[in-house]
């Protein structure tokens, strides 16, 4: 079984917590997740990875879960 990001997001929204716009970004780390991460990034990719800007939404989706869990 296969499980996307977006489907975690999904599944939020599907139980009434609302996922802020700014970080819908994140559904598309899901590569990242499964194949990025051990060291298979294809030498043919259009666009390199950028790891700052992925690092820092990461931040930004953490510190909203955190907000969440807290309330």
């Amino acid at each position: 079984m296969t499980h996307r990001l977006a489907d975690l997001i999904d599944l939020l929204t599907d139980h009434g917590i609302a996922f802020p716009d700014d970080l819908d970004e994140v559904r598309y780390l899901t590569p990242f997740a499964v194949e990025f991460r051990y060291d298979f990034y294809p030498a043919e990719a259009e666009e390199p990875f950028d790891v700052e800007a992925a690092f820092t939404l990461l931040k930004r989706l953490r510190a909203w879960a955190d907000n969440i869990i807290r309330s």
